[in-house]
């Protein structure tokens, strides 16, 4: 679970990308999705925000405890888009606003 400000990853352009995403929470679903649009996030921001590349984004991973599991995980591979700053958020609602989103910045 990334909190606003924790992780900033820096990629390069033309890179392929590839995102293995765990969730650990027993009793929550967690998503991810690579969007152009910054923060504030709204409460449902799956309704506004738009996926930066084709593929980029994992919706929903289940809980942990849901699958008898100590963890949960999905993964997707796309390609890096154009140079510049990118965010990735949990699109479940209130994730984003709470500050589940980190930045993905290529160069």
């Amino acid at each position: 679970q990334a909190r606003e400000g924790e992780a900033t990853f820096l990629i390069p352009t033309g890179a392929t990308v590839k995102v293995i995403f765990a969730n650990g929470d027993g009793d929550k679903i967690h998503a991810w999705e690579l969007t152009t649009s910054a923060p504030p996030y709204p409460v449902a921001p799956m309704m506004t925000v738009n996926v930066a590349a084709s593929n980029a984004f994992l919706a929903p991973i289940p809980a942990a405890a849901s699958n008898g599991h100590q963890w949960s995980t999905e993964s997707t591979t796309f390609a890096a888009p154009s140079p510049g700053t990118y965010y990735y958020i949990c699109q479940v609602p209130g994730h984003a606003e709470e500050g589940m989103w980190g930045k993905l910045i290529v160069q």
